[in-house]
């Protein structure tokens, strides 16, 4: 009797096949601003890999997808002006910003995210971590102003949240993760656990 063929299965190994081996950095990406310093340390210094089984990888491809799609809608609409830029490129600290559009007056930097209908329904303001992020490509794309834009994956509704730059917040978090990242450079874990991001309020 020939054995069943499992699909489900056969997607789940061969996505699970895929690993990604840790590069040689010595500098923080703007995505992981807002983790522990510990976390931070460890993914840098003791080359912690990113761990994504099949379920993960899936919902990280649905999100490059769904940044595709409102990069075409911009196009379309003609507000559309750069990508997936780099933007971020100092010793300490690299980070490519999602997309700049403009209503003909100014730019603004957009952050798109993608989410669940149970994390979307309790959004009444962008996430901490996601505010801190593109705080910080504004600030380096010189953009004073931004949008942070979250899809409920589950019905395509969307909420746009404005955001503007804290000079003084940011250039407070570069202080630190310079700190950081020579702790990093010369072995020394740090002491503490958190970073200031707690401390950090939003109107």
């Amino acid at each position: 009797m020939v054995k069943e063929y499992n699909l489900e299965q056969a997607i789940d190994k061969h996505l699970d096949s895929q690993k990604r081996n840790p590069s040689n950095r010595d500098y923080i990406y703007v995505s992981e601003i807002g983790k522990t310093k510990k976390a931070i340390y460890e993914s840098i210094k003791l080359k912690k890999p990113f761990v994504a089984d099949a379920r993960l990888k899936r919902i990280l491809e649905n999100g490059n997808k769904m940044h595709e799609r409102y990069i075409q809608y911009f196009i379309e609409m003609g507000i559309f002006v750069a990508a997936e830029i780099d933007v971020v490129k100092e010793d300490f600290l690299h980070g490519r910003l999602d997309c700049i559009i403009t209503d003909k007056k100014q730019n603004y930097v957009i952050e798109l995210k993608s989410c669940s209908q149970w994390t979307f329904n309790k959004l009444k303001k962008p996430s901490k971590q996601h505010n801190l992020q593109v705080q910080f490509y504004m600030y380096y794309a010189n953009i004073p102003q931004g949008f942070i834009l979250y899809e409920n994956k589950d019905n395509q509704v969307i909420k746009c949240f404005p955001v503007k730059l804290d000079k003084t917040m940011v250039e407070g978090y570069i202080k630190e993760l310079k700190k950081l990242r020579e702790d990093i450079i010369n072995g020394v874990p740090p002491s503490d656990e958190i970073t200031n991001i707690e401390n950090i309020e939003y109107n």
